[in-house]
């Protein structure tokens, strides 16, 4: 079995050619040009690529996809976001990432992910990844979390009640400013590294291909990712499934005073 850290490289590899061809085609009108449904072309191309590069690592894999559902039926289990934040991509907003995670053979569960990257779109953006027991990197560098308390807290909600619960938190911890980016998992992955004071999805609607990745880094960097209850977020990962709302955090205290608050 191919150990944790060569999965990790491998899918730096895989997610970086997806990303030159993403970055080659920013604003370009053929690739944000509707397919079906919210689906753009650069969705699809972004799968695609992905696709043939892992299989020129003769690896035995299947892909859980965001567009296609799942490709293949191997033993390594690959999930993928071919373009997280593919809203902003399609209005040319630079904000959006590649996000791939790996399971090993036998295992089903987003919390079975044993490598996983995030790779930004934009800037010429280092990789963000991990694997298990090695840590976690930007790039080359092995990153530890911050223990500054940042005042961004990024947050999406829809309906009045999310609102008012997370109005309740708002009100007792002054200074801090909202941000809704558009790239969950970039967003979750600036958590981890301690850049926001925490992520919180009430809505109930991310699933397990938008931060499978993103995921696993925050707990590899010691962080937390639980659901409203205080439950680690987990869900299963043989297909594209919902995984529901989502708290995220790198200090323990933190997460107590928000579950404290949206719970009350």
């Amino acid at each position: 079995m191919i150990d944790n850290e060569e999965l990790r490289k491998i899918v730096i590899d895989v997610a970086y050619e997806s990303v030159k061809y993403l970055r080659n085609n920013f604003c370009n009108n053929d690739a944000i040009k509707l397919i079906r449904g919210e689906t753009i072309r650069a969705d699809l191309e972004s799968e695609k690529i992905v696709n043939e590069v892992i299989k020129s690592y003769d690896l035995d894999y299947k892909i859980v996809t965001e567009e296609s559902n799942i490709i293949g039926n191997g033993k390594y289990t690959f999930i993928l976001d071919p373009l997280d934040g593919s809203i902003n991509f399609e209005n040319c907003i630079p904000w959006s990432s590649v996000s791939l995670a790996v399971l090993p053979p036998n295992k089903n569960k987003v919390s079975d992910a044993i490598a996983g990257v995030v790779y930004p779109v934009y800037f010429n953006g280092l990789p963000f990844s991990y694997s298990k027991g090695n840590g976690c990197f930007e790039g080359n560098n092995k990153v530890k979390m911050s223990n500054e308390e940042s005042k961004i807290l990024f947050a999406y909600l829809e309906k009045e009640d999310e609102a008012y619960k997370l109005a309740k938190l708002i009100s007792k911890k002054k200074g801090l400013k909202i941000r809704s980016l558009g790239s969950s998992a970039l967003e979750l992955i600036f958590t981890g590294l301690g850049r926001s004071y925490a992520f919180i999805d009430l809505r109930g609607k991310l699933r397990n291909v938008d931060v499978a990745a993103a995921i696993g880094f925050i707990r590899e960097c010691e962080g937390y990712v639980v659901n409203s209850k205080g439950e680690n977020a987990d869900v299963n990962a043989e297909k594209v499934d919902v995984i529901g709302d989502i708290i995220a955090t790198n200090n323990k205290n933190r997460l107590d005073e928000i579950l404290n608050y949206i719970n009350s």
